[in-house]
């Protein structure tokens, strides 16, 4: 009760000035009421006030989640799950070696028309990404034997 009068009184010596501090309010009524519903609001605003800040701080708590969960998902698809690409380089590398690579790495069978050749050494450089038929054409150019996939 001894609140409530203190602030009754502290409102009635802010509306009998000409003006408030700020110089928003007359000594009439309607500023009278005005004010006096602003002094006494205050308490309701604070406790609007903290109630929004506890939702900024929970928006922002899920925002940061879920750019985290959409951040992982990319890195993973792009990056952790990316297909990889070796590079096959051979110097002076026997042909069996080559094709025992090859055959290996794409999971085929190649079959070579001239058993000879098989000792005969290339220099190259493939990578995995390349298609097999194109590596199996160049190694018979270099070899100058037949290569084939066996389709069994």
């Amino acid at each position: 009760m001894k609140m409530i009068t203190n602030m009754n009184n502290s409102i009635e010596k802010l509306t009998r000035a000409t003006h408030s501090p700020q110089g928003k309010y007359g000594a009439t009524d309607d500023n009278y009421n005005r004010l006096k519903r602003q002094l006494t609001d205050k308490p309701v605003d604070m406790v609007m006030r903290a109630r929004r800040i506890v939702w900024q701080k929970i928006a922002i708590a899920a925002s940061i989640i879920i750019m985290s969960c959409i951040s992982y998902a990319m890195i993973k698809t792009y990056i952790i799950d990316m297909p990889r690409h070796k590079t096959l380089t051979y110097h002076e590398t026997p042909m069996s070696d080559i094709i025992r690579d090859i055959e290996k790495e794409y999971h085929i069978t190649i079959i070579v028309n001239d058993p000879n050749k098989l000792n005969y050494r290339i220099t190259a450089e493939f990578t995995t990404d390349e298609d097999v038929e194109s590596i199996i054409e160049a190694l018979s150019t270099a070899s100058g034997t037949n290569l084939t996939i066996d389709q069994n």
